[in-house]
């Protein structure tokens, strides 16, 4: 219960910085999904570096809004820089998707 408490007393004390656009898990979930979909659950499991690079996909939401598509940009490179296969690049189109066309309709 306790961690329930210290959630509400951040955004309490934060709340005038802080806009929730969408829950953490469920774009995670999103995410995995995905991977499954396209088959990349192998590669996932073995290559520790593109699993970083999809967990980084999830983690942008800790950033500001103004420095999410900076953020994306050097993940997308540096997946390009560690040569992930073409079609393990298909987590990237897809949240570049997720984001264009979900994300950011429900700002508008």
């Amino acid at each position: 219960m306790l961690w329930k408490n210290c959630g509400w007393e951040f955004i309490e004390v934060f709340g005038q910085q802080i806009i929730i656009r969408q829950c953490l898990f469920h774009l995670g979930q999103n995410i995995i999904r995905r991977i499954q979909k396209d088959g990349l659950v192998p590669l996932y499991d073995q290559n520790e570096e593109y699993k970083k690079l999809v967990r980084g996909l999830a983690a942008l939401s800790f950033l500001r809004v103004e420095q999410v598509r900076h953020g994306f940009d050097l993940l997308r490179a540096e997946a390009l820089r560690i040569n992930v296969p073409n079609n393990a690049m298909s987590i990237f189109d897809y949240f570049e998707w997720y984001r264009t066309n979900l994300f950011l309709r429900k700002l508008i």
